[in-house]
């Protein structure tokens, strides 16, 4: 299995990014995430033949405790754990200490001590379903995965709907070769947990499947989106790394939204995603006001979500602190156009098609050039843009169609 699933106006809103970046980037282990997700949820009760019992009530009396497995530090809780023992007679010992303590093993990868904490912690409490879910995962971590299904069983009964839940039974199904059972239960995972390392895991292991199963495309496009998860995850964890060592650190932050950006553009079009990339470079911003990657890419979020103002303000400001920013350039010049102002785009264009070194951005120039030149219904002089587009690259997948949309023009302009 992936190794990654172990791991774990500006000021105000500069704060709000730096606290959101840290509970999305920051990867505590899956197990205190499903910790927080069992203190959102409501606990089933029905057929179940025991009382459910929900730790997280138990865990707000040891928020040293939490606090280092929130922090991915396992080793700080097991310290804060030993010393509660060593101070407290054992008939004196705080309910849910077990549970706190299993949970800190299994994410040093001492899955033996964790189940023996389990089996006290489940001698204690029948009812703690996020115990049995967790005495799962430690039972296939020791390879006694026979073992396992009985205790997702009650983790089902005693759980609601969760997406660790999915995981952990996605894991015991293909450690005992249940092949449509694991596709099942990973493709319930991804879907509510797409971007995760864990989610990295799981695609993973649908390759698997999919490979076993003769599917070789399948195979591929899952294997793909486990790497490229996998080394998204990889630079956050790198990017939180450098903030946590220097939170101004403007560089780490740009990383950040970028890679966020990247996600939207090239993986899930989700605009939390957007949120988060904008949060990162508005944090640029507040250490550099003039940086004009971060402007650019502020102009991008804002004309995607429809802010067109605040788009052209950003787009100004990175061109004033950069005045050859060709992406700027050509997006501004696009967004005029778009809203009819002719006049600006023609004259936003024409700047980044002078400025345009790279052969994909002297395309993008042509093209909405021939655009604007048909939006004024000047075909002849949208013929010229259009071929100029396909004498400099005629493969840009951006010009699929163009040949067949010249011949109507052509025929429009009389030549």
């Amino acid at each position: 299995m992936i190794a990654a699933r172990r791991v774990r106006d500006r000021s105000s809103l500069r704060v709000a990014f730096w606290a959101k970046l840290r509970s999305m980037i920051a990867q505590p282990s899956p197990h205190f995430c499903c910790l927080v997700a069992f203190a959102l949820l409501c606990w089933g009760c029905g057929d179940a033949p025991v009382t459910a019992y929900d730790p997280a009530e138990a865990g707000r009396q040891f928020p040293e405790i939490m606090a280092s497995l929130g922090a991915g530090d396992p080793e700080g809780a097991l310290t804060a754990i030993a010393q509660i023992r060593e101070q407290t007679s054992p008939e004196d010992l705080p309910a849910g200490l077990d549970h706190y303590q299993a949970v800190a093993h299994l994410d040093a990868g001492q899955p033996a001590e964790a189940l023996a904490a389990l089996q006290r912690e489940l001698a204690a409490h029948a009812g703690n379903g996020a115990a049995h879910l967790l005495m799962a995962e430690a039972l296939l971590d020791m390879g006694r995965v026979a073992e396992a299904p009985a205790h997702l069983a009650q983790a089902e009964q005693l759980l609601n709907d969760i997406p660790y839940l999915s995981l952990v039974s996605g894991r015991v199904a293909l450690a005992l070769d249940d092949d449509p059972g694991a596709q099942v239960h990973l493709t319930a995972y991804v879907a509510q947990d797409p971007l995760s390392p864990r989610a990295a895991e799981a695609h993973h292991g649908l390759s698997q499947i999919a490979r076993r199963q003769g599917d070789l495309e399948l195979a591929e496009i899952e294997r793909e989106r486990s790497a490229y998860l996998e080394k998204v995850n990889q630079f956050l964890n790198a990017y939180r790394n450098r903030l946590s060592e220097s939170p101004g650190d403007t560089e780490a932050a740009l990383g950040v939204g970028m890679t966020y950006l990247d996600l939207y553009q090239h993986y899930l079009p989700d605009n939390q995603l957007l949120e988060l990339a904008e949060g990162a470079f508005l944090a640029v911003l507040s250490g550099e006001p003039e940086n004009a990657r971060a402007l650019f890419n502020l102009g991008f979020i804002a004309t995607v979500t429809d802010r067109s103002d605040l788009a052209h303000q950003r787009y100004a400001q990175a061109l004033a602190s950069e005045p050859t920013h060709v992406g700027a350039l050509l997006n501004d010049g696009a967004l005029s156009l778009r809203e009819g102002d002719f006049d600006h785009a023609t004259e936003q264009l024409f700047r980044g098609l002078d400025a345009a070194q790279q052969s994909g951005d002297q395309v993008r120039a042509r093209l909405e050039l021939g655009r604007l030149e048909e939006a004024r219904n000047r075909p002849s002089e949208a013929v010229l843009h259009y071929r100029a587009a396909l004498a400099i690259d005629a493969s840009d997948s951006r010009l699929v169609g163009l040949e067949e949309h010249l011949q109507g023009l052509v025929s429009t302009a009389g030549g």
